[in-house]
């Protein structure tokens, strides 16, 4: 009877792990530093379905917590702060939280809601001009 106790102990510490480990995973904290810089449109899906109504969309963002977009159509500045993977647009035409899905030196994906409509952007570091 000892010995099935072990077992029961030991499958249940089994089982409890194996569903810890499968659990999600959440993703590294975007700094601040790693989104700075110009952000061209790549490609845009409105809903699920590409979008070609903001061909020339970017970002542009400054260390000082202020940026510059064209995601309303003209050209505003606004600010900006960057909590966990969330890009959180204040002071402008819109107040607009992104979702950062992947950053790398080269490429931004961000997904949000405006006017009712789910948006994901893919966006290209622009190079800078010497």
């Amino acid at each position: 009877m000892k010995w099935t106790n072990h077992l029961t102990i030991i499958f249940l510490l089994t089982f409890f792990s194996f569903f810890q480990a499968c659990g999600p995973e959440e993703a590294p904290d975007t700094k601040p530093t790693e989104i700075l810089g110009r952000w061209e449109l790549r490609d845009a899906t409105r809903n699920g379905r590409p979008t070609e109504s903001l061909v020339d969309l970017y970002f542009e963002f400054f260390l000082d917590g202020k940026m510059n977009t064209n995601i309303g159509g003209a050209t505003e500045s606004a600010s900006y702060e960057i909590q966990d993977n969330e890009i959180r647009q204040t002071e402008s035409q819109f107040e607009v939280n992104y979702e950062i899905r992947e950053l790398s030196d080269s490429v931004l994906v961000l997904a949000t809601e405006l006017r009712g409509y789910a948006f994901r952007f893919t966006m290209s570091k622009a190079l800078q001009e010497e």
